[in-house]
């Protein structure tokens, strides 16, 4: 009888642990089922964080647009210093000794034609444009071009409201206020093309507001 109990308590000892490593491996398997659940988790994160990417992707390509017309807006810029400046280009070329009443103005020194004149401005400006800044400014005589005395172009101040307008890739226009005591207000058109790789201003008008 007491070897029959004995033989019952360890069947009984074994069950119990048997049912132990049951549940423990119950879990595992649960334990296992949860990381997989993390993971599943982690991976739906991930594509979250990748689809927040993509409107920050689109926004970085917006700034680099903006620093390409930056950059064109500086180089128009630069164009119109040029151009308020074109007296420093003409006036060496000047013979302030010797004026001529017929022409009424300055004997250039070595420039024959009014052409030969316009093409000391042909890296920033077209014959056009020169010629209207130009119109009232010299004269062709007999033996060559004369500086006319008179004040000088309207000039372009950035200080002042100006807007720049696209036309298409190789043309764009500026407008401008210009304001001063010598030539009161007026309107300034500036338009710029892309002649071969080098922009120019092709043409300027100016009108009264």
């Amino acid at each position: 009888m007491k070897s029959s109990m004995f033989v019952t308590f360890i069947l009984t000892v074994l069950f119990i642990s048997g049912c132990g490593l049951k549940e423990e491996g119950g879990n595992n398997r649960a334990s296992n089922t949860v990381s997989a659940a993390e993971n599943v988790v982690n991976l739906d994160s991930d594509i979250s964080q990748s689809d927040a990417m993509a409107p920050l992707l689109t926004s970085i390509d917006q700034p680099i647009d903006q620093k390409a017309e930056n950059v064109v807006e500086t180089i128009f810029l630069n164009l119109l210093e040029k151009y308020n400046n074109m007296m420093q280009r003409v006036e060496p070329k000047v013979n302030y000794q010797q004026f001529s009443k017929e022409y009424v103005g300055y004997k250039m020194k070595s420039i024959e034609t009014k052409e030969q004149f316009y093409d000391i401005f042909s890296d920033f400006m077209s014959e056009e444009a020169t010629k209207t800044v130009w119109k009232d400014g010299i004269n062709q005589g007999d033996e060559g071009v004369y500086l006319v005395p008179m004040d000088g172009q309207p000039k372009f101040d950035k200080n002042n409201p100006y807007q720049i307008t696209k036309i298409n890739d190789e043309t764009y226009e500026l407008d401008s206020l210009h304001k001063s005591e010598l030539h009161g207000i007026l309107k300034m058109n500036v338009t710029f093309e892309k002649i071969d790789t080098s922009w120019v201003i092709s043409r300027i008008a100016y009108n009264r507001s």
